[in-house]
């Protein structure tokens, strides 16, 4: 809590914000008094409530009580922004997402995250270039692009990989399940009886190439880009 200045933080925050108490539990940004220090917010019954500079409801309290959201409880990196159609904005959760003409922040393998009126509690900031130029990449890979504002399917259909393309000592990724997590191996061959592929590391039931499209799941236990979706 130590430096935390919430009159600097909320001073051009919307009135109507949600924010979160653990006190009061889900409130509503009112205002902030500049001159006295204080954050006002209102509870579900209209009620307002106060709060310091930092956050407490006492000048003698030492713990911030108020928060972005009852998931998000940090002001670090926050900011009220409220983002518009065609704005490509990173969010705290690590993940680039784009702003569509019906306002719904899209990710990019094409599934909106939420309707929004801007990320509010969650902090978010506008993405830099490289971030919105890896999400368009992203995008097509995924089998989507953006036509007026909005992300659509392609209209062409994108080319499958094929496992039988497959070639000994091929770079691969694996793994074991649907939500297993993809690691590197060799490939060796193709066990039609179990449909398994035999590799240097073991036998697994799902393998694709590793490649600049398929690179950045190592590790995780993402879905492919659509064209290695095959499963």
């Amino acid at each position: 809590m130590e430096g935390l200045n919430l009159i600097e933080i909320l001073k051009n925050a919307r009135k109507g914000l949600e924010l979160y108490s653990i006190v009061h539990g889900d409130v509503k940004f009112d205002r902030v008094d500049e001159l006295n220090k204080d954050v006002f917010v209102c509870d579900k019954k209209y009620v307002k409530h106060k709060f310091t500079v930092h956050g407490t409801i006492f000048y003698t309290g030492k713990e911030c009580l108020l928060f972005p959201s009852s998931e998000y409880r940090t002001w670090d990196g926050w900011q009220d922004v409220l983002f518009k159609k065609d704005d490509f904005i990173f969010c705290n959760n690590g993940v680039t997402y784009y702003i569509d003409g019906e306002n719904k922040a899209i990710s990019d393998d094409g599934i909106p995250l939420n309707v929004i009126k801007g990320f509010g509690g969650i902090a978010a900031r506008y993405a830099t270039l490289k971030e919105g130029e890896l999400f368009v990449r992203r995008l097509t890979r995924n089998g989507y692009e953006i036509q007026n504002g909005k992300i659509v399917k392609q209209a062409l259909p994108l080319e499958k990989f094929a496992p039988e393309k497959l070639q000994p000592f091929d770079k691969v990724l694996v793994r074991d399940g649907h939500n297993g997590v993809w690691q590197c191996d060799i490939f060796s061959s193709i066990n039609d009886d179990s449909d398994t592929y035999v590799c240097v590391g073991g036998v697994f039931h799902y393998c694709i190439p590793y490649n600049e499209d398929t690179k950045h799941l190592r590790g995780s236990n993402l879905r492919p880009p659509v064209s290695y979706d095959i499963f």
